[in-house]
């Protein structure tokens, strides 16, 4: 692994983590793989400015995730190749919205059942183009099932608890987290501590609970930038405490 890999040093080993990765004057080649730029960093890189060029909001959002999730991934001890894997799986995981009629992606109101089919079907075209691309295998599975539900009533497969891959487990977090915490045409953004209420809310339903679980400790301890207010911190390490946190704290654990 190049040095332009190594990111923040924590107790889980080595770290690729670049939090601040959307910035115009730099490459995506250059940040991801440092001086050793081949030829999947080019398809990453071209894919990646191709979603910048048709869809911006879904492009700054996409590296936003990507960024999170490879920080969560990282957290949860996996290792600097597949934090690469989940970090690629996040810049790439909402190409297919380009797919998705602008009238249903950018649509100010409540969807249609029928827009709504075609929105759900949004995992299926971006692996649809991942898929046919030989090193895209692991990353077109993680895209392909990151709006999988732990409780099984996600899309496309219906897939449940490990049945759906960690690296979308944990995509799942990092892009709800995200979307919550971002303005959208249908309604305002919700504070860093209200995005993180409802991903515990949902821990064991929606999202896997231990993913969840170390992703709200994180931003407890102020290892995700979500503009918590002190007292917010507070009580969000109190709900967290084992001793504090009853039955949902137990059901955390997993």
């Amino acid at each position: 692994m190049t040095a332009g890999l190594q990111g923040r040093k924590v107790a889980t080993g080595k770290c690729f983590s670049p939090v601040a990765f959307v910035l115009p004057e730099q490459s995506v080649e250059k940040i991801f793989w440092g001086d050793s730029v081949g030829s999947m960093a080019h398809v990453v890189g071209a894919l990646y400015r191709m979603l910048e060029a048709r869809l911006k909001v879904v492009w700054l959002h996409s590296g936003r995730v990507a960024s999170l999730a490879a920080l969560l991934a990282d957290w949860l001890g996996m290792g600097e190749e597949e934090q690469k894997i989940i970090y690629t799986a996040g810049l790439l995981h909402d190409i297919g919205k380009m797919g998705v009629p602008g009238g249903i992606l950018f649509k100010p109101g409540r969807l249609t059942g029928e827009e709504w089919e075609e929105m759900k079907n949004h995992p299926v075209y971006s692996f649809n183009v991942l898929s046919p691309i030989p090193e895209m295998g692991t990353v077109s599975r993680l895209v392909l099932y990151h709006h999988e539900r732990y409780d099984g009533r996600g899309y496309p497969a219906g897939l449940k608890g490990e049945e759906i891959p960690l690296g979308a487990r944990i995509l799942a977090v990092a892009d709800s987290y995200d979307a919550m915490t971002s303005h959208r045409v249908y309604r305002p953004a919700k504070s860093g501590f209200e995005a993180l209420q409802e991903l515990y809310r949902c821990a064991g339903t929606q999202f896997d609970p231990h993913v969840v679980e170390v992703f709200c400790r994180q931003a407890a301890r102020g290892g995700v930038e979500c503009s918590l207010r002190q007292p917010d911190l507070r009580a969000l390490t109190i709900a967290l405490s084992p001793e504090k946190a009853g039955s949902k704290g137990r059901d955390l654990k997993g």
